[in-house]
């Protein structure tokens, strides 16, 4: 022991000097290495220097002593220590698994690729419910133009019926001036008789054309067609499997957000894994281990070694970064693609929401006019209702006065016009009860103002003299 212990230290120096001189050269040759990769890659590589690995112990030989390798390996482990011994096997390890050198990962690829297959079919169903969600659109707005035009020509049969009216007004009031005319003597009987039966054709046509086209039978068909469209889109919904359908594009939507999610958060941890080189040693090997001599041949080659190492790890880093720069530019793409599908939803939306803003402002209108109009023929209906009245209680008074003949018949017009009067009286009372009602308001609004008027002239009064009394102080 005690002589092993001497043949090392007597070998510590020229050890230490050859680690140095290879420590300089795997220096030179990293920072060479390591600036060509600065200029291809974007990313850094650390070089293990060659401290860490354990040199074999080279014995001499005599020159001119033939000996053999058995002789040499023997000679060799007899003046070595057991420290040196130790780190001999160690490093014999280390030769046979310095080729384990490996980029580690977090996780597998196998599940990625899964759903990397999964992720197209997908998308291939949430395509499908968008065409299907827009063609069901497409057909709500076609029934939807329907109604509009329904409802048009709903507007159309309620003037039309104004006009009717209008009509079987005039032709009213031309009836009350003939039976005039024929009291008065000016226009004959016979002539009478055929204006009338003209008239009452006429207005029998009118009424028959009012009764076949009337608009309350146009909205009832309207709201039982729009009542049948509902109940078709509820079975549908129900038989069709519209709900079951709706639920599985929910999922593949719900697994495709998650599946970006995973990958968004597994990614940096992917690159951070693929950034750390694993060297499979045992972490307690002495960095170094002297050795007795070295010559020229062995350092070159330990440096080429050395060399060809790195330069695989150096192509291996390459490709890693050729392969992310391909991810990131498909990722660029799919997300600038994804942009673009985003901004051509939002301009859809967009107009849609504009059309049936447009649509809704429209039937609005249509609804405040139909709103007009049936106010008016409630007003119609009403005076039409209070002349019958007032005619059939002309009647019966004629009936119990027991008139008959041409008597009757003037009794019946003159009935008809009274109660014309009777409805033109009341409505031009009403019109005088309304302005005389205006007329009050407007005028205590008049005494309103004047006391305010006066107020404030008293107020600039005593502000007047308030002011004077302060000139005078």
């Amino acid at each position: 022991d005690d002589v092993s212990a001497q043949i090392c230290k007597n070998f510590s120096a020229p050890a230490e000097q050859l680690a140095a001189s290879i420590r300089n050269g795997l220096e030179i040759i990293g920072s060479h290495r390591h600036s060509s990769a600065l200029r291809r890659s974007s990313f850094r590589f650390s070089l293990k220097p060659s401290e860490s690995r354990l040199i074999l112990p080279v014995s001499k030989a005599d020159v001119g002593v033939q000996t053999s390798h058995e002789i040499v390996e023997e000679d060799s482990v007899e003046f070595m220590c057991n420290n040196c011994k130790n780190r001999m096997q160690l490093e014999v390890k280390e030769v046979n698994e310095i080729s384990d050198l490996q980029l580690v990962t977090v996780d597998g690829s196998e599940s990625a690729d899964k759903s990397k297959i999964q992720v197209p079919k997908a998308v291939e169903k949430v395509l499908a419910g968008a065409i299907r969600r827009e063609m069901a659109l497409e057909d709500i707005c076609a029934k939807k133009t329907s109604e509009i035009m329904q409802l048009n020509r709903l507007v159309q049969q309620y003037k039309h019926e104004r006009e009717c009216n209008a009509i079987i007004a005039q032709t009213r009031e031309d009836k009350i001036l003939r039976l005039e005319s024929l009291m008065d003597g000016v226009l004959p009987t016979e002539e009478f008789m055929e204006e009338e039966l003209v008239s009452l054709t006429h207005e029998y046509k009118l009424l028959k054309e009012k009764y076949e086209n009337h608009p309350e039978l146009l909205r009832t068909k309207i709201e039982l067609k729009r009542v049948q469209d509902e109940l078709d889109n509820l079975r549908s919904f129900c038989d069709m499997g519209e709900r079951e359908v709706l639920l599985e594009e929910i999922q593949d939507l719900r697994s495709q957000l998650q599946y970006y999610v995973d990958c968004s958060s597994t990614s940096a941890r992917t690159r951070k894994s693929m950034l750390q080189l694993t060297y499979s040693r045992d972490p307690n090997v002495a960095p170094l281990s002297t050795i007795p001599e070295s010559t020229e041949e062995s350092a070159e080659q330990k440096l080429e070694q050395e060399r060809k190492r790195w330069t695989e790890v150096e192509s291996n880093w390459i490709s890693l970064a050729e392969e992310l720069k391909v991810e990131l530019e498909a990722s660029r793409s799919l997300a600038e693609k994804t942009m673009q599908e985003l901004e051509t939803e939002k301009k859809c939306a967009e107009e849609l929401k504009e059309a049936m803003q447009l649509a809704m402002e429209g039937q609005a209108r249509m609804l405040e006019q139909y709103a007009d109009l049936e106010e008016k023929h409630m007003q119609l209906l009403a005076r039409h209702r209070t002349i019958r009245d007032g005619v059939e209680d002309v009647k019966k008074a004629a009936s119990k006065a027991g008139v008959r003949g041409a008597e009757s018949k003037f009794i019946n017009a003159l009935a008809a016009e009274i109660s014309a009067l009777r409805v033109e009286r009341e409505r031009e009372r009403r019109y005088l009860r309304d302005e005389n009602k205006g007329l009050q308001a407007q005028l205590r609004d008049t005494a309103e103002a004047v006391q305010a008027a006066g107020e404030l002239l008293v107020r600039l009064k005593e502000a007047d003299e308030a002011v004077a009394t302060a000139q005078v102080c």
